[in-house]
């Protein structure tokens, strides 16, 4: 019997990574450089450092100013991130769980002020009974701690509960730690190896996604 619904953040209930991606593509772009897709997919759904920011500063020389770039940088980002809506059958999949007495929790990689800031940002925070982040957990994805640290959360096994994931390295995480799991891969993700998904679906709202969840 399925207990909980772990989702992941960034990618998964809003499309945070492409904003990302693109802020920083465009400084690039700005530096005559290119700053390909595959350096950004390689670390999505960890904490993975990529220093983008050297790079620019070894390209741009005594031209390099890491301030400007950063302001300028995070205002893009943010411009595209706010226009971003939930991503498809979020909602109502949270509508559904609730309706069920299911547990929800949050299992991200990411900061725990940049979670929390976002999910009241979109009036989501109140759906979730917990949030676990890196600031939680020694190990993030593809580590199977924060899904761990979840369940706990919600005094419920890992394995009872079905895991929402965008990328390979989340979709690893919840695999290992005994969820099944339910990937919708985004435009960053899409192409990735899902082979630790127990479904891969264009959209939350696909029928499949309430077939395997026996709604």
């Amino acid at each position: 019997m399925t207990a909980a619904i772990l989702f992941d953040f960034d990618g998964t209930i809003i499309d945070t990574e492409w904003p990302v991606y693109e802020s920083i593509r465009l400084e690039f772009e700005r530096a005559g450089r290119e700053f390909p897709l595959s350096a950004w997919q390689a670390i999505v759904g960890t904490d993975g450092d990529l220093d983008w920011l050297g790079e620019l500063q070894r390209t741009l020389g005594d031209a390099f100013d890491a301030e400007a770039i950063q302001t300028r940088r995070r205002a893009a980002r943010d411009t595209m991130l706010h226009a971003q809506g939930l991503r498809s059958g979020v909602l109502d999949l949270l509508d559904g769980a609730r309706e069920r007495s299911l547990g929800l929790a949050v299992a991200s990689s990411s900061p725990r002020s940049w979670v929390e800031h976002h999910l009241h940002r979109i009036e989501l925070a109140h759906h979730f009974h917990a949030v676990r982040t890196l600031d939680d957990v020694e190990r993030v994805k593809p580590a199977p701690d924060l899904f761990f640290a979840a369940a706990e959360a919600l005094g419920v096994e890992s394995s009872n509960c079905v895991a929402i994931e965008d990328s390979p390295h989340g979709a690893t995480a919840a695999r290992e730690a005994g969820a099944r799991v339910i990937v919708v891969p985004n435009r960053i993700t899409a192409g990735g190896d899902f082979r630790a998904a127990h479904l891969v679906a264009d959209s939350l709202a696909a029928p499949e996604v309430r077939t395997f969840l026996g709604w």
